[in-house]
């Protein structure tokens, strides 16, 4: 057996030449290479979370319209025909839920940039969620012979908005980090 068959008895490689070359010079960077592979700073924490509830937002938005018009397909199935105000009410959630997903992928944009309009985003984004689910309520209140799984269905959107988006939105009030990641 030759030593090019053995590899316990092959010749060592030869060590490395030096630093990496363009042409005839060194190749230079202009950072080093901790500051090119660290990643993004100050969105730890709380801001996370923030991340992962914005990140899951549109599919959680895509199903809410989807609850609603499976909902709206079963009152239909039943032969309940529904009053004006509320076909109004479910067509301006549907509407609004759609504007909302384009205002949520702007904000996430901006969260990643670690713009100064982030929080402004943020908080605008939640504040129009919440009033959009109020509006819709207050519509189906008003339409006075709304279905009950209706009432039921927004009144679960309802006290979702109201606890969590408030949470959020108080988050982004008063978080020390949200003051130093995104204030200039």
């Amino acid at each position: 057996m030759s030593t090019e068959e053995d590899p316990y008895r092959r010749v060592p490689a030869q060590p490395a030449r030096g630093p990496l070359q363009l042409g005839d010079e060194p190749l230079q960077f202009s950072t080093n290479r901790e500051e090119r592979n660290r990643g993004p700073r100050n969105l730890g924490g709380w801001l996370r979370l923030v991340t992962l509830m914005m990140l899951t937002s549109p599919f959680n938005s895509i199903g809410g319209v989807f609850m609603t018009l499976d909902t709206v397909g079963q009152l239909a199935a039943e032969s309940t025909v529904l009053q004006p105000t509320a076909r109004l009410a479910v067509m301006m959630h549907v509407a609004g839920s759609g504007l909302l997903l384009l205002v949520n992928l702007v904000a996430l944009v901006l969260l990643f940039l670690k713009s100064r309009w982030f929080p402004r985003v943020f908080i605008g984004w939640l504040l129009a969620d919440l009033a959009l689910i109020i509006a819709t309520v207050l519509l189906l209140g008003r339409s006075g012979g709304a279905p009950a799984a209706l009432d039921y269905h927004f009144d679960s959107f309802l006290w979702r908005a109201l606890i969590f988006d408030s949470l959020w939105i108080v988050y982004a009030l008063l978080s020390k980090r949200v003051k130093s990641t995104f204030v200039p």
